[in-house]
């Protein structure tokens, strides 16, 4: 046996070693409720993502870091690796992305994948970044999937897509190769980790503008603030006191505002009309996808109209479309009415036909 080949085994080795004691470190410091400075988590990451970590290593991480809670370096550590990793779509200098973290358990209908058509409508350029359902009946991808849209875009199509439609779709899988090694993990825990928190921060096409629905004030201002640090324009972070990370039509909602170089605004606002949860609620991909043409036609129930205002409405604001959330109202609904946002989702529907 060569003297080479016994060098590279033994260096092999110690990397292994090393690797597994990073790990051991890691979690230690996790478990004892101590944050993990911005390097280590962009080591950890790179261990995920390479797939060097086993899958009970990759639960024990995700499990303890959403037990003590992300810090803003930690997210963003693994934000920059995983933007490194992710195919991006390069030359889109403005879009607006809609998406919420997920979790929440509610079973609504898509709201903010309505709401995404609303706007396109409204002449606003949507990247819209998301996946299958990991923890509801159905997710943004599920219904889009069900429509007969086409959500296997490669990264030219979807910018041709953008560039031609005004509204494109990323489907993660697609976009975050490295995901692989993290997804049968993520989808066997079936539990809220900071993945749900990752995917409004990997917007293939960089969306500069987003409305981003969270599960409390706490993970709008850590969200809020990693997204300025890596150079977001404007982002709107919202969750209602029912739950829901959406505005909701049955109670007041937290609103976290970010813009680049201002200082953020953190305010309530509360419906004008009161509607059960009921009301919204969804099914699986086959009853949520009838229920959008409905609404997109403008043949939605009074409740579901007022979700898909209120929501459009901000969205509209977080773009800069419209001066105010009250004017963003206004706008969204005029085009829920008009049936516009069918007709967007028809063109999305024939394209790549």
């Amino acid at each position: 046996m060569s003297s080479g080949y016994l060098s590279f085994t033994f260096s092999y080795i110690n990397n292994i070693i090393k690797l597994m004691n990073n790990i051991k470190k890691y979690l230690q410091k996790i478990i004892q409720k101590q944050d993990l400075t911005e390097q280590e988590a962009s080591d950890i990451t790179q261990q995920l993502v390479k797939g060097e970590l086993q899958d009970a290593q990759i639960a024990a991480f995700l499990v303890a870091l959403a037990m003590k809670g992300e810090s803003v370096d930690e997210v963003v550590g693994m934000v920059r690796v995983l933007r490194e990793y992710m195919i991006s779509i390069d030359g889109v200098d403005y879009a607006l992305d809609t998406c919420g973290t997920g979790g929440d358990g509610a079973n609504t209908i898509n709201v903010s994948t309505i709401v995404a058509f609303v706007c396109a409508a409204a002449g606003v350029l949507i990247a819209k970044h998301g996946n299958r359902s990991i923890s509801s009946k159905c997710g943004s991808f599920d219904v889009l999937e069900e429509l007969g849209v086409n959500i296997n875009l490669t990264p030219a199509q979807a910018k041709n897509c953008l560039e031609k439609i005004g509204i494109t779709c990323l489907f993660a899988p697609i976009f975050h190769p490295a995901f692989k090694h993290i997804m049968p993990t993520r989808q066997a825990l079936g539990v809220r980790t900071i993945f749900n928190f990752l995917g409004p921060l990997l917007n293939p096409a960089h969306a500069t503008h987003q409305l981003i629905g969270v599960s409390s004030h706490t993970i709008a201002q850590k969200l809020g603030q990693i997204l300025m640090r890596l150079g977001s324009k404007k982002i709107i972070l919202v969750h209602s006191e029912d739950g829901l990370d959406e505005i909701s039509v049955s109670s007041p909602t937290h609103i976290d505002e970010f813009t680049q170089g201002k200082k953020s605004k953190t305010y309530t606002i509360k419906p004008d009309k009161l509607f059960s949860l009921d009301k919204i609620k969804g099914g699986d991909a086959k009853e949520n996808a009838q229920i959008m043409k409905d609404i997109l036609a403008g043949n939605g129930s009074e409740a579901q109209n007022e979700m898909i205002k209120i929501n459009a409405g901000m969205a509209l604001f977080a773009a800069d479309a419209v001066d105010s959330f009250e004017a963003g109202q206004e706008k969204a609904y005029k085009i829920i009415k008009s049936g516009d946002g069918l007709k967007k989702l028809e063109e999305l529907i024939k394209y790549e036909k």
